[in-house]
């Protein structure tokens, strides 16, 4: 069999830092889709991009890397990959660089977008399309190449559940139907585990394991890994169903029959690596119990705005209030005017219509957190913030410990990994001591164990009586946190509701546990009736 990419025994080291991997062997076949997964900063993004000359990183390399040619690379944010006007003019530039014919070339792009279903979007504004679009049109500009090799670094971070799945179910095609062979970092499983040939588990600068899916996921329990279990399976080990772990709801499903599952009121999550014991309270904190509800902190009531006066409108009567002491989550798909509303709440941007009010101001984490850090050390960035607050470094490297990133404190903060710097972010927005937190997005590039430390800590600080509002397309860790969830689309607020009541009234923005269990939100909820 042909491997379009191989490591040999391949080691790398960023300047003045330790090794980020040594003694890394595995190699990717003709056809083959391959999985790579591993804790935030174990050097996926690396490992990747140091198969690629054009973006490989700076720094002492041991071993060898051999890539074949005609290597496509879709990227974590579409944003930064797309370089041209149009549709048409994105699909046709790598094809212009080829040298191909013109007469080719339309040929390519018409197929191409008819594969990829963007037919009708080829004289489109690039800048217009939607984050889903952005990332097929990323994808689709890549394989018109015609490359015997994908590699995709996070492709669906920044995608909505829906788009996610439609890119998941493209990337499958391309590699069934055409051969083309995949490379795919990704920490969500659910979606793509199910999909690959192999799956490969980098932890403590080497591959853990390679294996098929199924032993894959049994060996990621036995690694004390069980967070990042896609949740149909961790759903089976939790009411204890026998047999292979299953992958899919349609497997669940068919591993459950025969059971009735009811839910329970839970406290939280158990002990990393094993499903949790019955606990007795309330799951997500509720709003409150009944009787009267906490003031309002911020709100939008009916608000309209547009970025320019020839556009249409980004939102175009949102209205949302955050409580006080309330982890609310805002949600809907790419384009539905989430970030834009974040900016009004923020106070970033005035609304043409309608009115926010703030009785604290809040403080925001951006979508890309790299807009937070001006220093060339993620050390000197946190002590000139804490000094400027009155504080010294000792706060800066306290917060920074919270987040387990104090080896990282004369690391520049553009070489950390996208969980890395997301979580930096956060750490430096709680220097400033803030009663209301806007986060967009706040667990993209975050692994499964993070985003249970993010879980406590958003919790801790609800319990300080502080207020979080975040955007995530993250749907399983909004139902896990969130006491209230409001719906975008298309600029307007569809609904708002308590978590359990909206994510059982979904059928497509709800989680893969609803779908298998309609009584359960989460899986550490499920009980069978009569144990």
């Amino acid at each position: 069999m042909k491997t379009p990419l191989s490591y040999e025994n391949f080691g790398f080291a960023y300047p003045g830092m330790p090794p980020l991997f040594t003694g890394v062997n595995f190699a990717v076949g003709q056809g083959e889709f391959v999985l790579l997964c591993g804790p935030t900063g174990c050097g996926k993004t690396t490992l990747l991009r140091c198969a690629l000359p054009a973006l490989a990183p700076a720094g002492k390399r041991t071993g060898r890397v051999t890539a074949g040619a005609g290597v496509g690379f879709v990227q974590q944010n579409p944003h930064s990959q797309i370089v041209l006007d149009t549709v048409f003019e994105e699909l046709a530039f790598a094809l212009e660089n080829q040298g191909l014919r013109p007469a080719l070339i339309r040929r390519r792009v018409a197929e191409i977008s008819a594969f990829f279903g963007l037919e009708g979007l080829l004289e489109a504004r690039t800048a217009g399309l939607s984050g889903g679009q952005k990332q097929l049109l990323s994808l689709a500009a890549a394989a018109a190449m015609q490359p015997g090799f994908m590699v995709l670094d996070e492709p669906t971070a920044m995608l909505d559940p829906v788009a996610a799945r439609a890119f998941w179910a493209m990337l499958a095609r391309l590699n069934r139907e055409l051969g083309m062979a995949v490379l795919v970092c990704e920490h969500r499983l659910d979606d793509v585990l199910p999909l690959c040939d192999r799956a490969l588990l980098l932890k403590d600068g080497r591959v853990r394991c390679a294996a098929p899916p199924a032993a894959f996921a049994a060996r990621l329990a036995e690694e004390g890994l069980f967070e990042m279990l896609p949740e149909p399976a961790k759903l089976a080990v939790g009411l204890g169903a026998p047999g292979p772990l299953p992958l899919t709801v349609r497997a669940a499903r068919q591993a459950l029959a025969g059971r009735r599952i009811a839910a329970r009121r839970i406290a939280g999550t158990g002990a990393k690596g094993q499903a949790p014991a019955p606990q007795t309270a309330k799951r997500p904190p509720a709003a409150q119990a009944a009787g009267k509800q906490p003031p309002a902190v911020l709100s939008a009531r009916n608000v309209w705005f547009s970025y320019n006066k020839e556009g249409g409108f980004a939102l175009s009567g949102a209205s949302l209030e955050l409580r006080a002491g309330e982890i609310h989550a805002l949600l809907g798909g790419n384009g539905s005017g989430k970030s834009t509303l974040l900016r009004l709440l923020m106070g970033l941007e005035r609304p043409q219509r309608g009115r926010v009010k703030a009785k604290e101001r809040p403080a925001l984490l951006p979508q890309d957190p790299k807009a937070m850090f001006w220093q060339d050390e993620l050390g000197k960035d946190l002590t000139a913030l804490a000094k400027k607050l009155g504080q010294g470094e000792a706060a800066a490297r306290a917060a920074l410990e919270r987040f387990g990133l104090e080896g990282l404190w004369r690391r520049h903060p553009y070489d950390l990994s996208g969980g890395e710097l997301q979580k930096a972010a956060l750490a430096k927005l709680l220097l400033t001591g803030p009663r209301v937190l806007l986060l967009d997005e706040p667990t993209k590039g975050v692994d499964a164990p993070q985003k249970a430390m993010l879980r406590a800590l958003f919790r801790a600080l609800q319990g300080e009586g502080k207020s979080v509002l975040l955007v995530t397309h993250d749907l399983e860790f909004a139902a896990g946190v969130a006491g209230r969830c409001t719906m975008l689309s298309a600029g307007r607020t569809v609904c708002c509701e308590e978590s359990a009541a909206f994510f059982s009234g979904n059928v497509f923005y709800t989680t893969a546990v609803n779908r298998i269990a309609p009584a359960c939100v989460v899986w550490e909820e499920a009980v069978c009736e009569g144990e």
